[in-house]
């Protein structure tokens, strides 16, 4: 019986021992980075809010100047979302990935509520670049909208850029997903003897969101903000075209 409480004596002393000494180890640390960016104009959103897939949200006010800061965000993938004020409007922005270090957002630009006085223009990102296309035309018939935007490239033939969209159930301001109601299309072409270059999100790979944010039935004219990515879609084209931040102002149809 001795020899029996001895060795459960000591059993027990080495569980409290490698208990203590699990105690003093510092609980690991969720490995965090930091994700800033910049709204243009300064003073066009309220918030910026950072959405995890577990639907958890990381919130900031952004400075006079539109930059933001949000810090100690853990890693992983995020949707971002700019709260505009009443005289801007919402932008579509694709997701980011925030890993160690600073993840720098490209420039948000705020298309107003009410985008007259702007020209006709559409104009959106690919990674750190801008497009801005100053040729944009657009037809409606029946319920089907078609948005044509053009742009010559240095050095390159006229109108060597183009964007087409298209909504096939157009009823003014609203959300038209692609997949469904809308379809984006991206060409580019540098000789008159080759085929374009194209992708579209009417690919497996292929997505994208439209919102129409202004509708002047009497006047014919209408605005909107869209992001989209595109695959492949002829011989001679591969990867995707991934856009972020785009808008359309002031279009006529």
């Amino acid at each position: 019986m001795l020899l029996r409480f001895a060795t459960a004596g000591a059993l027990l002393g080495t569980l409290l021992g490698a208990s203590a000494c699990q105690s003093s180890n510092p609980p690991v640390q969720p490995a965090v980075g930091t994700l800033t960016g910049v709204i243009s104009p300064g003073g066009a959103a309220t918030r910026v809010k950072a959405t995890d897939d577990a639907q958890r949200t990381y919130v900031v006010a952004p400075a006079a100047d539109g930059s933001f800061v949000l810090r100690n965000v853990p890693h992983g993938s995020y949707q971002l979302t700019i709260e505009p004020t009443a005289d801007y409007t919402e932008p579509v922005l694709e997701r980011n990935t925030v890993r160690s270090g600073t993840l720098n957002i490209d420039t948000v630009t705020m298309l107003p509520a009410v985008p007259t006085g702007l020209g006709s223009t559409l104009a959106y990102s690919v990674g750190a670049e801008a497009y801005r296309f100053g040729s944009v035309t657009a037809t409606l018939t029946g319920r089907q909208l078609t948005l044509t935007a053009a742009r010559t490239a240095p050095g390159a033939l006229p109108d060597a850029e183009q964007v087409f969209l298209q909504l096939t159930d157009f009823d003014g301001p609203g959300v038209y997903e692609c997949g469904s109601t809308a379809t984006i299309i991206y060409q580019n072409r540098y000789s008159d003897l080759a085929l374009p270059y194209r992708w579209s999100t009417a690919t497996p790979e292929g997505r994208g969101t439209v919102r129409i944010t202004y509708h002047d039935a009497a006047a014919r004219r209408l605005a909107g903000v869209f992001s989209f990515e595109a695959g492949a879609v002829n011989s001679g084209t591969s990867g995707k075209y991934n856009t972020t931040n785009g808008y359309f102002a002031d279009v006529a149809y």
